[in-house]
């Protein structure tokens, strides 16, 4: 991806320094239409290579340049792998805390639970009083409502870490 173009362009801009090698052969063959006797032929070939020696610092400014572009493109992905870490783990901690909600949202439940057939068992019998039983279904509705968001909340906590590991696209 990105990093490898960062450092082939790097390597590309570094290449410069090196010496360029040719090397070229020609052969030619000289003769008449009306004959198909070749009357002279001519072979040459030849190497060369060129190396740069003062280019007024073009070729370094070049290579400073691919060498930033390559560290900025490697600053960059770190960044992305700890921001993509420090969320996946604060989404396992959400999904922690959420986990424990539940639980504590459950024994709420149970004891509200227990308290609403209390009251309705004194009040059927008249020894509560219409506000005792009241308070008791009321709490009784709300310990429910947390509960059931407690439940919504972890749900909303996993898909978010499965969102964040690529489990989950929206």
């Amino acid at each position: 991806g990105k990093m490898e173009a960062a450092r082939a362009g790097l390597d590309a801009a570094a290449r410069q320094y090196n010496p360029d090698l040719s090397a070229t052969a020609n052969y030619n063959a000289y003769g008449s239409a009306q004959t198909t006797r070749i009357s002279a032929n001519n072979w040459s070939w030849g190497v060369s290579m060129s190396m740069p020696l003062y280019d007024g610092k073009n070729i370094s400014s070049q290579v400073e340049q691919a060498g930033a572009s390559y560290e900025s493109t490697k600053a960059a992905l770190e960044d992305e792998i700890l921001k993509a870490d420090l969320e996946v783990k604060s989404d396992y901690y959400i999904i922690v805390e959420n986990t424990e909600k539940i639980f504590v949202a459950k024994s709420g439940l149970k004891q509200a639970r227990e308290n609403f057939d209390l009251a309705k068992g004194r009040y059927e019998v008249g020894i509560a009083t219409p506000i005792e039983y009241t308070d008791a279904r009321k709490l009784f509705s709300e310990s429910q409502a947390t509960f059931y968001q407690a439940l919504f909340d972890l749900q909303n906590a996993i898909d978010s870490l499965m969102l964040s590991i690529g489990r989950l696209e929206l």
